[in-house]
């Protein structure tokens, strides 16, 4: 009967087996046992739970063909199932569907529909259905605001930290509390809007209202100062993060050592470098970057090279930005090593590395400071290096002309 259907349907809900759910409800009908609006609605978050907006929507159309009412519930999971699935303009195109069929919409709703907003990194949507909310009297909550100041940091374009303040501060007036995602993403934020002192000043604060500071609080903060060249307040949060036994990762040590190679702190990037090996922590070709970066920028261009041999050897792939850094680390050297930056020039076309104009406009200067020096050879070298740049420069020319730009 409805109800013994209806239980197996709620344990496939519960199991995430979807198109268990699916299939159950066809037997339903094939078996002549009625199907009602929780049947119906037990079936759509099944499908919600898992991203399958598709199947969502097409049950929503049948159960008006079958003349059931469709209720917040249903609109719930089919808006939650958008979401999922990475279609947050089909959420919002439900929700305000939910608005035109005068089904009441609570916070679950316009949380599924902030989240929409959330994905798609459309802060303005996300600002304005929280205002919706207001004129609705519809309560707000942690996961309503979480959503929104996320919205806001991802949005990334200048002055969207402010929103991002203004919905922080409306917690506080709302008396909603703020965990550890809230305050993430509001460090977050300030990063993106270069404000690195207020960035620190928040994950101060979260200390003194004792709300737990983890990696990616830490690691947000950390990025914050990476954007605002502050490698010393960088070091600092390193050794706070070991002191409250929170352990780095790779993705922060990466920050970490691009905050030093940013300012050519050398000996700061090569520290943090080496923290990532003993702690074995994966090393990408961004980490080998920022700190081959470091080096060159501080003049140790032998350092460089190291770094860069040693990377080959740990089986990290080169890429075109990592080659013009250790190449910039040789000829921008006071002892003219402009022959150690032929050599990766020449490198890149053996391993089928692309050059751009950055490569070659080093190389160039390479081939200068040689010049300059009066070493024989350079000559030759110069003008192997001029046929290459003629060759890319044609090239770029060509492709102008085809794409029309």
């Amino acid at each position: 009967d409805t109800i013994t259907y209806s239980a197996a349907i709620s344990a496939c809900e519960k199991c995430g087996e979807w198109w268990q759910a699916l299939r159950l409800l066809r037997d339903m009908a094939e078996t002549g046992v009625e199907r009602d609006t929780i049947t119906y609605s037990a079936v759509v978050s099944a499908c919600g739970k898992w991203g399958e907006w598709a199947q969502a929507v097409q049950l929503l159309c049948d159960m008006a063909d079958e003349h059931l009412e469709v209720d917040t519930i249903s609109y719930n999971a089919a808006v939650s199932a958008f979401v999922k699935g990475g279609e947050w303009l089909g959420a919002l195109q439900l929700f305000r569907d939910v608005a035109d069929s005068s089904v009441p919409r609570n916070t679950i709703t316009y949380n599924a529909a902030v989240s929409a907003c959330e994905k798609g990194r459309a802060w303005v949507h996300a600002v304005q259905l929280l205002r919706e909310m207001i004129d609705d009297r519809v309560g707000r909550d942690i996961i309503t605001y979480n959503a929104a100041i996320s919205a806001c940091e991802k949005g990334g374009t200048w002055g969207t930290w402010e929103r991002a303040v203004d919905l922080f501060r409306s917690m506080v007036y709302d008396h909603v509390e703020r965990d550890t995602v809230t305050y993430s993403a509001l460090i977050s934020a300030y990063g993106k809007g270069g404000e690195w002192l207020l960035a620190i000043q928040l994950l101060r604060e979260m200390a003194d209202v004792s709300v737990e500071r983890g990696i990616i609080t830490y690691g947000a903060a950390v990025s914050a100062c990476e954007t605002g060249l502050e490698w010393q307040m960088v070091a600092q949060l390193l050794e706070e993060m070991a002191d409250c036994r929170v352990e780095c990762n790779d993705i922060t040590c990466n920050s970490a050592v691009s905050s030093c190679g940013n300012v050519g702190e050398w000996r700061g990037a090569l520290h943090l470098f080496r923290v990532m090996v003993d702690g074995s922590m994966e090393r990408s070709t961004t980490t080998y970057s920022a700190a081959v970066s470091a080096c060159g920028r501080g003049g140790e261009w032998v350092r460089a090279v190291q770094l860069f041999c040693e990377m080959e050897d740990g089986l990290v792939a080169a890429d075109t930005i990592i080659y013009n850094s250790v190449m910039s680390s040789c000829a921008e050297s006071s002892d003219g090593e402009w022959e150690w930056a032929l050599h990766f020039f020449h490198d890149m076309a053996d391993k089928c590395v692309d050059r751009d104009t950055i490569t070659y406009t080093v190389a160039l200067s390479a081939c200068d400071k040689g010049m300059a020096a009066g070493i024989g050879g350079c000559y030759s070298a110069v003008l192997r290096v001029s046929s290459f740049c003629s060759e890319f420069l044609q090239e770029q020319l060509e492709h102008q002309l085809e794409t029309g730009r």
